[in-house]
């Protein structure tokens, strides 16, 4: 939305908002909202959409996160054909999981447009955790993420004390280290 003046308008509320659980957010494009998709509950998958700028990478972000997770076991994208989301241009970090467990993040482009040629960082970290029992990416077909121009950190594990599985991303040309623990 644009205002009289020619600028885009300034969001404060979420996109969309889950506090029950066993949703299913598919399809949908979420811009210039305060954050994209916030998950306060548990067994939710987010497929399909794009979370931030749009496909070809025009519009304002959100103001802040893409997705932000605080429930458990949940799933952001997926290995099948359509099933990941493109999580680019926002204003803080592409998905922040915040003292969760349990979740897995596949087959995401997370920091580029939709070919995955072209950097729209998010202003922060692609993915910053604070997670036990994480999953980002595998060894599969369609699996892998690719995390790609992120303003920071391509993916910031911090204070966790459950194991955390990388496997099969492509994580390049971030502002600063690819992964980092800490």
């Amino acid at each position: 939305d644009v205002d009289e003046s020619g600028s885009y308008a300034t969001y404060y509320g979420g996109g969309i908002g889950l506090s029950g659980g066993w949703n299913l957010i598919d399809g949908n494009i979420l811009v210039e909202n305060g954050f994209g998709i916030g998950v306060w509950s548990n067994h939710n998958t987010i497929q399909g959409n794009i979370i931030g700028s749009s496909e070809a990478g025009d519009g304002n972000g959100n103001l802040g996160n893409g997705i932000v997770v605080t429930g458990h076991d949940n799933t952001i994208g997926g290995a099948g054909s359509g099933e990941g989301n493109i999580i680019s241009g926002n204003g803080r970090h592409g998905i922040e999981l915040y003292f969760t467990e349990g979740n897995s993040i596949l087959g995401n482009i997370i920091g580029a447009d939709a070919s995955g040629d072209v950097a729209i960082p998010n202003d922060l970290d692609g993915i910053f955790t604070q997670a036990d029992n994480l999953i980002i990416g595998g060894l599969g077909a369609g699996e892998g993420n690719l995390i790609f121009g992120n303003g920071r950190h391509g993916v910031q594990l911090f204070d966790t004390s459950g194991p955390a599985t990388l496997a099969g991303n492509t994580i390049r040309d971030n502002a600063e280290y690819g992964i980092l623990v800490d």
